[in-house]
């Protein structure tokens, strides 16, 4: 009798500890979802919260994400490759929060066939502080914002504000519940109205190189070539958020710098060009 006791103690013990490991492991893999990870999958991560900026990209059909930024002047690239967003019962499709007092930008790359569907709220909404959101391609994409519930539209705006914007190196197409118009009226509109429908094509002055005088920025494989410059020049490259990333001075005439995925500026004495990279 005394040893089916102890038999049992120790097959309870080691359950136990099964058991702590397996909870273990899945708090891991949800602290890696939620947190870590640059790619994520609608249909195996639904509800993410996107919090460090830098690049990201979304694929996959499913519910809505969040992006939410707490650093000053925090600048998220965040590619939406064929997704289908529609959010649940009184929720949003894709929610941008700015807790910061300075204004975070959210590039969305576009590629392909996207949509965003917002319950009782826009497909796109802004909360919190400033929100600068531009949309890109780097080829060519399609993007349908809009809501289930009356009275809700394709953007929303709470806060400060929600600034949207088209890149200017991508060729933009757009209605506005049904009715072309011009870019920049459809994304003001869409506080008001529904469905939002942008077609992005990158221009093919865009596509290679970007000149401004003898002053020519050009996309490589090894990162973004600046050619034209005089040796000793002092040239400076600010983020889309007015950060200055890149303040040096020219060893040759011709340099190579190492850029994340945006939009850019470089500030030189014979220009100034916009480029994307």
């Amino acid at each position: 009798m005394q040893l089916k006791i102890g038999f049992s103690i120790n097959h309870l013990k080691i359950t136990f500890m099964r058991l702590n490991s397996t909870i273990f492991s899945l708090m891991m893999l949800f602290v890696c979802i939620s947190v870590n990870a640059t790619d994520y999958d609608l249909s195996v991560a639904p509800g993410f919260n996107i919090t460090t900026p830098g690049s990201h990209t979304i694929t996959g059909a499913g519910g809505g994400f969040y992006v939410t930024n707490t650093v000053d002047n925090g600048v998220y690239n965040i590619t939406l490759d064929n997704i289908t967003l529609t959010a649940g019962t009184w929720e949003s499709a894709i929610v941008l929060s700015n807790e910061s007092t300075t204004p975070m930008t959210v590039n969305f790359n576009i590629v392909g066939t996207n949509s965003t569907t917002g319950y009782n709220h826009g497909g796109i909404k802004a909360i919190g502080g400033v929100v600068n959101v531009v949309f890109t391609t780097v080829s060519s994409g399609t993007l349908t914002c809009s809501a289930n519930y009356d009275g809700n539209y394709a953007f929303q705006s709470e806060g400060t504000g929600m600034n949207p914007s088209v890149d200017p190196n991508v060729t933009c197409t757009a209605t506005l519940a049904g009715t072309s118009m011009s870019a920049a009226d459809a994304l003001a509109g869409a506080f008001s109205n529904k469905p939002l429908v942008l077609t992005l094509t990158k221009t093919a002055a865009a596509l290679d190189e970007t000149k401004v005088n003898d002053l020519k920025v050009s996309l490589t494989n090894t990162g973004v070539s600046i050619d034209g410059l005089q040796e000793g020049e002092s040239f400076e490259v600010f983020d889309i958020s007015g950060r200055c990333v890149i303040n040096a001075k020219a060893e040759s005439t011709s340099e190579t710098v190492n850029l994340s995925k945006g939009i850019y500026l470089l500030k030189t004495a014979a220009g100034t060009i916009k480029f994307i990279k």
